[in-house]
């Protein structure tokens, strides 16, 4: 619907809409399968009138068909759009009754290039993208389960895909894996449920288990329908993922070893003290026990007591108190029996003290 402010008088068939598709607007180059299919003239549509009871005319039309089928074969596709940034313009034609042209509705010239009707809502503009639409996806993120595989292992790959297209619909997914630097080999497909736009979701599919131990394997996934200049959604290698499939144990075999030697430098380090201890002992002179089989360390010391100040009967005391007290009169029975407690008796007593 177009409002056309006119002063004079417009009649049925003085007003279309015209189009044209270019690929460069400012240079109003044609772009080429329109060219192909319809030469260098713009295509149009005349609009019914009618008036809007305020002294404006109601340009207006139902249904344009802006590519018609019947005047191109093939059809267009989304290879033939490809990266061009394909424009589709529209403006209006309109003369009135004393050949005065109408203004404002655009109109493609050489000096401004191909314009439509200019506003500052966008409801209003007439100039539009052509793209295909459809949906189109992207990888976001590959999860390896097991991400460490083994000889025997079944692994599951685990795919993040986004709707980065004009239309929700299903993401057609293969995988392929290579080897060592060979040729791709499909190891399986997948086709998603439904995604919306700029919608993602995991997606699964379950491989084939390892039967070899493999070097330097990534994985690829593609988007299956794409026909020509195909792009792989996701590599492995380019994303450094690459792995290694290990025989079963291989994994763990680094623990049991490093346990082992850490055991080993224990029992060398405990063997290293003994050794240390023995040769001490042995360098201090004699035989580590004497003959009644006491041991005597030469570090060992006492505690300096006062003499005995008062004389004990003999009545009150054994012999070998008595004798001791004899020998040791610096000590009072206290603590000679202290001695024989810790199992001293006269003789290592005197041999400890002649040592001193």
């Amino acid at each position: 619907e177009v409002i056309i402010e006119e002063q004079g008088s417009l009649a049925e068939g003085d007003v279309m809409v015209k189009w044209k598709y270019f690929k460069d607007v400012e240079n109003s180059l044609t772009w080429d399968p329109y060219k192909n299919a319809f030469g260098n003239n713009e295509l149009s549509h005349v609009m019914n009138l009618t008036t809007t009871g305020q002294g404006s005319i109601l340009a207006y039309a139902d249904c344009i068909d802006l590519w018609p089928d019947n005047v191109v074969n093939p059809e267009v596709s989304n290879e033939d759009i490809g990266n061009d940034n394909v424009k589709l313009v529209m403006w209006i034609d309109a003369v009135d009754g004393s050949g005065s042209q109408v203004i404002f509705g655009g109109q493609p010239t050489q000096e401004s290039g191909a314009l439509g009707i200019l506003s500052s809502d966008v409801n209003h503009a007439s100039s539009y993208d052509f793209i295909f639409e459809k949906a189109q996806f992207q990888v976001r993120n590959v999860r390896l389960v097991p991400s460490s595989p083994e000889i025997g292992d079944s692994v599951t790959l685990e795919i993040e895909v986004l709707n980065i297209g004009s239309l929700a619909g299903p993401a057609n997914l293969s995988v392929r894996s290579v080897t060592n630097n060979g040729n791709p080999i499909l190891e399986g497909t997948v086709v998603s449920e439904e995604i919306g736009m700029d919608q993602s979701m995991w997606v699964t599919i379950k491989l084939e288990e390892f039967r070899d131990a493999t070097t330097g394997m990534y994985y690829i996934v593609d988007d299956n329908t794409c026909i020509s200049d195909c792009t792989s959604l996701y590599n492995g290698k380019n994303s450094g993922d690459t792995f290694n499939v290990k025989v079963a144990g291989d994994s763990s075999s680094g623990i049991p070893t490093l346990l082992i030697v850490i055991i080993l430098i224990g029992v060398i380090g405990v063997l290293a003290v003994v050794v240390v201890v023995i040769s001490r002992r042995e360098s201090s002179g004699g035989d580590m026990f004497d003959e009644d089989g006491f041991e005597f360390e030469e570090e060992k010391s006492y505690a300096e007591v006062p003499y005995r100040t008062s004389p004990v009967s003999g009545a009150d005391v054994t012999p070998q108190m008595a004798d001791a007290m004899g020998r040791f009169p610096q000590w009072t029975q206290e603590d000679i029996q202290g001695y024989f407690d810790q199992g001293w008796d006269v003789d290592s007593l005197q041999e400890w003290i002649d040592g001193q």
